[in-house]
């Protein structure tokens, strides 16, 4: 649904222009709003007539990755749940709160707000894009660490996580976005797996790379 999105509004450049396309192509007004994270715990909101995006003020002004990160996010709901949001009916941020938790459960919830997530997470870093950028970051990291990885004493964990944390914050800034949305991303795409093959001694046993990958 993301990469359809991605297609529907034109949006075929690596650093996706969410602010314009929220703006300009889905016609939201985008709301920053004082202390919003304090109020619902949360750095947005899509509002309940649909007709725009509530944000944490701090998180527009202060936080550029992350504000962009929950605009997609925001868009996720717009796009997957428009029907649950006019069932709820919300007409302010303190009512949206005791609607929610009011008519969903912890587990009805989670599962919504997991779905925006990755929906933001490939609209903002399509696979196309995170292939070409991980092939080629991947290579170099794996070089650079064949030493360690040569090296009996130390842990093939502690390798495959420095060389991780090191492509993700290569890559993070090429697509504007905080490396935790990388890291979920290359896990969703299967790219940790390919890493660990690139880093990783080929006599590694099976259960040692799976643990390191943590996909058991």
């Amino acid at each position: 649904m993301a990469t359809r999105f991605r297609q529907r509004v034109e949006c075929s450049s690596q650093v996706c222009p969410i602010e314009e396309i929220v703006e300009l192509k889905l016609g939201l007004d985008i709301v920053p709003t004082p202390n919003l994270y304090g109020l619902i715990d949360t750095s947005g909101l899509l509002a309940g007539d649909l007709s725009g995006i509530w944000v944490d003020e701090y998180c527009w002004t202060h936080l550029e990755s992350k504000c962009r990160f929950t605009l997609a996010h925001e868009v996720g709901h717009l796009e997957m749940h428009s029907d649950l949001w006019n069932e709820l009916n919300f007409t302010s941020v303190a009512q949206w709160r005791e609607v929610i938790e009011s008519l969903l459960s912890d587990e009805e919830h989670w599962n919504l707000e997991t779905q925006a997530d990755m929906f933001a997470g490939v609209v903002l870093v399509s696979s196309e894009h995170l292939a070409r950028e991980f092939h080629s970051e991947a290579k170099v990291v794996a070089e650079g660490l064949a030493e360690s990885v040569s090296d009996s004493d130390v842990d093939p964990q502690t390798v495959f996580q420095v060389g991780l944390k090191v492509v993700c914050s290569r890559i993070a800034p090429r697509f504007e976005v905080s490396e935790p949305v990388i890291d979920a991303r290359l896990h969703y795409e299967g790219l940790k797996g390919t890493l660990a093959k690139m880093i990783l001694p080929a006599d590694t046993e099976v259960d040692t790379r799976k643990r390191i990958m943590d996909i058991e």
